[in-house]
């Protein structure tokens, strides 16, 4: 499960390039034709783990309640929640220079 994975980094010792500690930080990319919904809520309140999920974006579509553009996260997370809903039948040019924008 990649949350347990996320948790299990965010136990490694990070340092900054000056040598000091430093805590870990992660960036989970989810490139999927569903919203990474266990994961957005399981780090939706900290600034350590960015999320960021490329879905399909379509009425009805699983999962309907989550993966929505105004979802930032909450508290000390807010911000390091990013959602790209997408539409069907979205080109690849498209798509890559949508993700190279959101993400550089």
């Amino acid at each position: 499960d990649i949350v347990l994975a996320i948790k299990r980094l965010l136990q490694s010792e990070s340092v900054h390039e000056a040598g000091s500690p430093a805590p870990p930080r992660v960036l989970y990319i989810d490139i999927d034709i569903h919203h990474c919904d266990g994961v957005q809520q399981a780090f939706y309140s900290t600034d350590l783990v960015m999320t960021a999920s490329f879905h399909r974006n379509s009425p009805g579509f699983f999962p309907a309640t989550s993966g929505f553009v105004r979802e930032k996260g909450e508290a000390e997370g807010l911000g390091y929640n990013l959602n790209v809903p997408l539409p069907t039948g979205i080109d690849d040019f498209t798509f890559i220079r949508m993700y190279r924008k959101m993400l550089f």
